[in-house]
């Protein structure tokens, strides 16, 4: 007899406590009604340890408060993370649409620093789901066969969270589509299927390789403002003043849980009415994940001294042979070892992120090398050094002429 697991469906999203289920429906208001009146089984790690209280009023928590300080208080971004906090809680994949919600912070760099608040999103989304959790260093243990051992048929999310630089997004990826088998040791293996594989967060301070942001049909990308750091945590006495969840939402901060399900299920409904098709949203750090995420190996990026060094010419213009020349003459002997597909891609990225560019290669006459151009109309030297200030033209004109 083949038990009838209680499961959401395409436009419903169950979350169970103690004392009863809070129903979420797309374009229909919130339903609050009692465990008995379930048809299904539900899974035991799916019953929050809570009570909850459908009388409570929507106040602001601290969690809401948390969502709007790493998004700068940006209404756009804001949102976006709400629809992303949905996507992951509403138990129900189809098969069609996999996505990966992939944290970032939005400042790039080779030292990123961390503490943006990244791993406390995962831990909320742990609140209110069944959650297996890898270290950063727990990826790089994917090829053993038992790497996947802690998942169940009754883990709703997996989250990888600080993963090193480096990690290939494309191998995780891989793994994460399709039925996923679980092989335990001195047991049997099985397999879930695909439409019950667990919803994937993904969290790093560095862009991961093989991976920019442009592909939207495979991932979520969010990104993290400097809100929060080694100068200010979520529970610093000018913030929230205490700890979340379990070690800090009780005594007079009880109320707190309550304001933080209420929330939570909001951001269902946002993701139920509204899906992850959004409409664009201006990503701080994107252009440099894009090129860290190609030039993952540090000796292209200090090659390239994407700061203070210029590989274009004004005209937008540079020749593949004489750039890869130029490099090995300085001392960058690992472009030897560059065919001109790769070499392609590394300048592409490059102008990408150096001058907000599309770059295109014109393949020469046998013999002759390639050669990049921009492929929009090729900007003169006051544009190129406009888009590296981060000005406009009038801007920059402004600048060299204080007294016009």
């Amino acid at each position: 007899l083949k038990m009838k697991i209680q499961k959401d469906t395409e436009d419903t999203s169950h979350t169970f406590f103690r004392n009863g289920v809070l129903i979420v429906k797309r374009g229909v208001d919130k339903q609050f009604i009692p465990l008995s009146e379930m048809s299904g089984l539900v899974w035991s790690k799916s019953i929050l340890g809570h009570d909850y209280n459908p009388n409570d009023t929507n106040e602001v928590g601290d969690f809401s408060r948390f969502i709007s300080n790493v998004n700068n208080n940006d209404a756009d971004r804001i949102e976006a993370m709400r629809i992303a906090i949905g996507y992951l809680l509403h138990d129900y994949k189809d098969g069609r649409h996999t996505q990966a919600v992939v944290c970032y912070d939005e400042t790039v760099s080779d030292d990123a620093n961390g503490g943006t608040g990244k791993s406390l999103l995962g831990l909320a989304i742990k609140q209110m789901r069944s959650t297996v959790y890898f270290s950063g260093k727990d990826s790089n243990k994917k090829g053993n066969n038992f790497f996947l051992q802690a998942v169940t048929p009754e883990t709703q999310v997996l989250m990888f969270d600080d993963l090193d630089f480096g990690t290939k997004f494309e191998s995780l990826f891989t793994m994460l589509t399709g039925s996923m088998v679980i092989e335990k040791k001195n047991q049997d293996s099985y397999e879930i299927d695909e439409t019950d594989t667990p919803k994937v967060l993904l969290s790093s301070n560095h862009p991961l390789e093989g991976m920019g942001d442009s592909d939207a049909r495979r991932k979520l990308v969010l990104e993290f403002s400097d809100y929060y750091g080694l100068h200010r945590r979520p529970d610093s006495p000018s913030e929230a003043g205490h700890v979340f969840f379990e070690k800090g939402w009780k005594g007079d901060y009880a109320a707190e849980y309550n304001k933080f399900f209420n929330f939570m299920t909001e951001c269902v409904q946002m993701y139920l009415n509204n899906g992850t098709e959004l409409k664009y949203i201006s990503l701080k750090g994107a252009a440099k994940r894009d090129f860290y995420s190609i030039c993952f190996d540090k000796k292209l990026r200090t090659m390239f001294r994407a700061d203070d060094h210029d590989l274009f010419s004004a005209q937008g213009v540079i020749s593949s042979h004489e750039f890869k020349q130029d490099r090995i003459s300085e001392g960058y002997d690992f472009l030897k070892g560059y065919d001109e597909q790769l070499l392609s891609k590394v300048v592409s990225a490059y102008g990408w992120f150096r001058y907000k560019r599309e770059t295109v290669v014109k393949t020469r006459s046998i013999g002759e090398p390639d050669m990049y151009y921009f492929a929009d109309p090729i900007p003169s030297p006051d544009e190129l050094e406009a888009y590296r200030q981060g000005l406009s033209v009038e801007e920059l004109i402004d600048r060299r002429n204080p007294f016009s």
